[in-house]
């Protein structure tokens, strides 16, 4: 009588199927790491909080409206009035404007410690066995961040969009229908911009709290700065228009607008400058305060196109340098 083994054989000794080579590694690296970022609540209530002017923007015009419906006939198409003259596609870019901060720290949340765990850990020499190559490990990691990044700032904005083009369409929602894509193409580069950064700087550390310090510390020193820069414009531009009408009668809006070119292109010196700059560029406009309507409240010309592509896709280009250079399965001494 035989005996049955209790124990199965769990192993591939005995598959006789048919082998293929791996291929996508680098989607296997990539859509674990976004998986786990997906499942980290700090992620979900930075890209809510993220949306914070959205909800601002929704709850006045709500209120507004509610008043519109109790104020009388007179008073309702005065305030529909003040409603249709929001500028929609600025209103758009604001709300990106005002969430940068919070993207900055959700790319911390997501990269700041990516490289840099596997560097402490040296989990770099199991990563990097075969068949995963280097350029699977940068590519995979690049792209797992990629992903939740450009999701968390994305996602605002695609809501307030669907949102308000069912809602306000009466009040000229849709009346520049490129203005949601365009914006969707700057927040693209804007998360590009930061993967490769973040990336590039946790590559040097082995602990990701370093890494995270130095992209912030360069952050809010940066735009610190451009802060600077937009108040001395802003205030120049105040200080001329006023004095050109108080002894000229006036200056031409396009001349005060043609002063401090260095000021202007300083204000986008740092990296949230750099998405907002871009985004004004490939929308086509030069923004504007809340609520503006047709008041003139100065604001710092859209930078040009080009030249700010140039300087966003070298700042990419040495991110990723220097996070394909510092990823190595073994540290060569001497």
């Amino acid at each position: 009588m035989s005996q049955i083994n209790p124990i199965a054989d769990l192993t591939y000794r005995s598959y006789d199927g048919p082998l293929n080579p791996p291929t996508r590694i680098w989607w296997v690296i990539a859509r674990t790491m976004t998986l786990q970022v997906f499942k980290r609540k700090p992620y979900w209530i930075g890209t809510v909080l993220s949306g914070w002017y959205f909800l601002v923007m929704l709850t006045i015009i709500f209120v507004l409206e509610t008043l519109g419906g109790t104020a009388g006939e007179q008073g309702g198409s005065e305030l529909n009035r003040f409603i249709s003259t929001i500028n929609w596609r600025d209103t758009m870019l604001i709300g990106f404007s005002f969430g940068q901060l919070i993207y900055m720290l959700i790319a911390l949340l997501i990269g700041a410690g990516s490289i840099a765990n596997d560097n402490r850990a040296n989990a770099l020499l199991v990563y990097l066995s075969k068949p995963c190559t280097r350029l699977d490990y940068v590519v995979g990691k690049f792209v797992g961040m990629l992903i939740p990044l450009f999701i968390s700032m994305a996602l605002p904005t695609t809501i307030f969009f669907l949102y308000g083009s069912l809602s306000y369409r009466g009040y000229g929602f849709l009346k520049e229908p490129l203005a949601y894509p365009s914006l969707l193409f700057g927040i693209l580069i804007s998360a590009i911009l930061h993967t490769a950064l973040v990336l590039g700087i946790s590559s040097l550390f082995k602990q990701g709290r370093l890494a995270g310090v130095l992209y912030a510390g360069i952050y809010l020193v940066a735009n610190l700065f451009t802060q600077l820069m937009k108040a001395v414009y802003i205030s120049d531009q105040n200080l001329v228009y006023v004095a050109s009408r108080a002894l000229f009668g006036g200056m031409i809006e396009s001349e005060i607008a043609m002063r401090n070119p260095i000021v202007k292109l300083l204000f986008y010196g740092s990296i949230d400058g750099l998405s907002i700059g871009i985004s004004k560029a490939i929308m086509g406009t030069d923004g504007s305060a809340p609520f503006d309507g047709q008041s003139r409240i100065p604001q710092v010309p859209a930078p040009p196109t080009f030249p700010m592509i140039l300087i966003i896709g070298g700042l990419v280009v040495a991110g990723v340098a220097i996070f394909y250079r510092k990823v190595k399965a073994v540290e060569v001494i001497g």
